[in-house]
């Protein structure tokens, strides 16, 4: 059982940005929101995008890069390369998506697939050709049939690279100031689901970015949530080890089956809070607003793995 916000009084508010505002958590992080894409348009080439798409129940190689666009959720791209295309020739759905087109020869993008474009791999805006110029109807991935890169120039000075950085190290000095108020959070939550119990830990920290651009104002956005962790933990077998998080596909992306030991071989009783910042920037790299995603608690019983022939340990 997952409990968000289990009561009004857990709610704790965190110092709000530049212009007094939160934000919604509703739709703070995208889930399986993908709209339809005109045949060229401007997004964010995103780095290490496999948290947020974790988020989704997606997985792919661990040196995949993402496009962002318009606050939907990351799409995979796919580019054409003269020698060793890692997935080959596919039918894929353009336009309104009533017809299909083969594209041969194709990869996933990665650092080393998009130095045609002139592109490094980090953080980059870039115009978009998308399916030849068929655009692309709202779906998990598209053709990047031509690709360059605009932050950075006259229409565009900002550097998105230097920016992210910027607005993350904005962000470690946010929860630095915020740490009482973090601390009164997790005290509050510790004392709803604990009682007079003591927290065993380990205390784990959660942190996802993403980032989009909008092209109806012409603004980045960049978002932070932090969830932080606690619980009164016992291990299966009485063996008490953390596994750690299962491998990166290295094929080509899709849908990730749950894994079979989502919390290792621990158990027991969880509890934590989740917060964030919203960075919203005008094309010159100054940022035009500020907005907090407020405190919220949440907690939950993790259920002892099957996993042993014997008895459930008693609590």
């Amino acid at each position: 059982m997952v409990v968000l916000g289990a009561s009004p009084c857990f709610a704790l508010p965190l110092p709000t940005g530049t212009a007094g505002q939160t934000i919604d958590r509703k739709d703070f992080i995208p889930q399986r929101k993908h709209q339809q894409l005109a045949g060229k348009l401007i997004g964010v080439l995103v780095p290490s995008p496999q948290p947020i798409l974790t988020l989704e129940g997606r997985s792919g190689p661990a040196d995949q890069l993402c496009f962002a666009a318009n606050g939907a959720s990351y799409r995979w791209i796919y580019v054409q390369v003269e020698q060793n295309p890692s997935i080959g020739n596919i039918m894929l759905p353009v336009g309104s998506g009533k017809e299909r087109k083969r594209f041969d020869r194709l990869s996933l993008a990665t650092p080393a697939t998009v130095k045609q474009f002139g592109l490094d791999g980090d953080y980059a805006l870039v115009e978009v050709e998308v399916n030849d110029g068929l655009g692309s109807p709202p779906d998990d991935s598209f053709v990047a049939s031509k690709m360059r890169r605009i932050d950075g120039t006259g229409a565009f000075p900002l550097k998105l690279p230097q920016f992210v950085e910027a607005v993350r190290n904005k962000y470690e000095e946010f929860q630095k100031d915020s740490a009482k108020l973090i601390d009164e959070g997790l005290g509050k939550a510790a004392e709803a689901m604990l009682k007079n119990e003591k927290p065993t830990g380990p205390r784990e920290k959660e942190e996802v970015i993403f980032v989009s651009w909008n092209n109806n104002t012409e603004r980045l956005h960049v978002r932070f949530r932090t969830r932080i962790t606690d619980g009164r933990y016992q291990y299966a077998g009485g063996v008490n080890i953390e596994l750690g998080p299962a491998p990166a596909n290295t094929a080509k992306p899709g849908t990730a089956p749950p894994p079979r030991l989502p919390n290792g071989l621990r158990y027991g009783k969880q509890f934590g809070v989740e917060f964030g910042m919203a960075y919203e920037a005008a094309k010159d790299g100054k940022i035009v607003r500020e907005a907090s995603l407020p405190i919220e608690t949440f907690s939950r019983q993790l259920p002892a793995p099957a996993i042993f022939d014997r008895a459930k340990p008693k609590k």
